[in-house]
């Protein structure tokens, strides 16, 4: 019997603001490149902190079994935050806030080059944990 499949679990969530424009942010998140690594420029409302962390697990194990629908682990984990199958479609729909919205990331290098090119202030820590109701 295989092991089961655990992933690395070292994310950066905070709670920031910025001065540049909410879709500059979201310009530069996407345009930025991640190659395995996930960044998101979340909108911070409702339970969306609760959901990151069921979010990720859920992705990083859709990718580990090769039956993810996107080629980005950010477009698959959007997708389960947002109970939405076609968020591909529908990412540049959600609105966002520029002075109260959530960063998250699996890599520090990659939240800090956003953070320092976007002059990202982190106003609270987001601790993240996995979920495990569906």
């Amino acid at each position: 019997m295989n092991a089961p499949y655990v992933p690395k679990w070292e994310l950066f969530a905070y709670i920031c603001s910025s001065e540049y424009a909410a879709q500059e942010l979201v310009d530069y998140a996407t345009d930025l490149p991640s190659g395995r690594k996930v960044l998101l420029v979340l909108r911070n409302d409702g339970d969306i902190e609760n959901g990151i962390g069921s979010a990720y697990l859920n992705m990083m194990v859709r990718f580990n079994d090769h039956i993810n629908k996107y080629k980005k682990r950010s477009m698959e984990m959007l997708m389960f935050l947002y109970a939405d199958h076609e968020i591909g479609r529908n990412a540049k729909a959600v609105k966002l806030d520029n002075k109260r919205f959530i960063l998250f990331s699996d890599s520090k290098r990659l939240f800090d080059r956003f953070a320092d090119a976007k002059k990202v202030k982190k106003l609270q820590r987001i601790k993240i944990v996995p979920g495990f109701e569906s």
